[in-house]
């Protein structure tokens, strides 16, 4: 797996490849394929880049979509003064997508190929026939338990009203 620290608008990244990244708007049009120069690590498995080797490295992403952020409320308030303001924001972002981090010293990733072996016609008989049986055996009614009614608590007694020392002389 091949991974890269970047530097973009002042913040990193850690970026792979066909990964996608929101990050502050760039000047750059949808569409538009952008290399970005500022690396800070590269690696790949037992390879690592960084500092001078690292800058060689160039990473490619394509801009896929411009759009504002969620709002953020802001909301400054000052106590016995009567002062309460509200204001909102939200932040242009720019949405890539990494194409490929190139970099010298690049080795070729092994792709693992998956065969489809596919299963003897005998055995998919046999699973479906196993189906069809379990299907026509009938059910057992479960007899339904009949459970007596509780009675219901009784509330205690009210207890006897207070009476003050005089009322018992």
């Amino acid at each position: 797996m091949i991974y890269a620290v970047a530097k973009i608008n002042g913040k990193q990244y850690k970026v792979t490849e066909a990964s996608e990244l929101t990050v502050d708007r760039l000047d750059a049009k949808v569409g538009q394929v952008i290399d970005i120069k500022d690396v800070l690590l590269v690696s790949q498995d037992d390879n690592k880049l960084l500092g001078k080797e690292a800058e060689k490295a160039v990473i490619k992403a394509k801009v896929t979509e411009e759009f504002l952020g969620t709002k953020v409320l802001v909301l400054k308030y000052k106590k016995r003064k009567r002062h309460r303001k509200l204001v909102g924001h939200r932040q242009h972002l720019t949405k890539l997508v990494i194409e490929s981090i190139d970099f010298p010293g690049k080795k070729a990733e092994k792709k693992p190929v998956t065969e489809k072996k596919e299963a003897p016609a005998k055995t998919e008989e046999k699973t479906s026939a196993k189906k069809v049986e379990s299907k026509e055996k009938p059910a057992i009614k479960k007899e339904a338990k009949t459970a007596a009614p509780k009675p219901k608590p009784t509330k205690p007694a009210a207890k006897p009203a207070k009476t003050s020392k005089k009322e018992e002389k």
